[in-house]
């Protein structure tokens, strides 16, 4: 039964993806059990023949040896995968570790591109804000000093600016005109 689960098991590895040095192994393994295999069958017929001498001379000195040599063998195919998957491991968490580098490194540099950004974008938007606040105070000192009547008014016709010549000509407070219609104080 065992020897079943075994060739069943063998004959299973053949189907995997194997290296070079596993299909030599295999292949190794193989010839080693199939010689074992033919000492064993070769007792059995001296022991079914009555030469249980000879038998057990060919037990002892030639099945049994033939038979550790495939234990050893794979003994050794084990160790072998042992090694191939530490090393396997070694190699994917050593990825893992360089993956998780590189991300910190990149979503780092991602933050630093963007806090750059809003900062430029701040900063001209601050340069834009003074240079209109500039202008529309020099605006405002323009209107107010001309001798004519200046009014300002928004696109629904609400006044927004009236200087001090507007004042005197609509006599109208300049608080209690802006907001009110054009019309209404003109």
């Amino acid at each position: 039964k065992f020897a079943l689960v075994f060739f069943q098991a063998r004959n299973k590895m053949r189907t995997l993806p194997l290296s070079g040095l596993e299909k030599q192994a295999l292949e190794k393994q193989g010839e080693l059990t199939a010689a074992a295999v033919e000492l064993q069958n070769e007792i059995v017929d001296l022991a079914m023949a009555g030469n249980t001498k000879q038998a057990n001379n060919l037990l002892y000195h030639r099945t049994m040896p033939a038979q550790e040599r495939v234990f050893k063998f794979l003994s050794d195919l084990i160790e072998m995968q042992r090694k191939a998957s530490k090393e396997a491991s070694s190699q994917a968490k050593k990825a893992y570790k360089r993956a998780r580098f590189l991300m910190i490194v990149l979503g780092a540099g991602a933050i630093l591109v963007g806090v750059v950004v809003a900062f430029v974008i701040i900063q001209r938007a601050r340069r834009i804000e003074t240079s209109l606040y500039r202008e529309k105070k020099r605006a405002e000192i323009t209107l107010h000093s001309i001798g004519d009547g200046v009014i300002t008014a928004d696109l629904a016709g609400r006044i927004e600016y009236l200087n001090s010549a507007a004042i005197e000509i609509t006599e109208w407070k300049k608080e209690d005109a802006v907001g009110q219609d054009l019309f209404k104080v003109f």
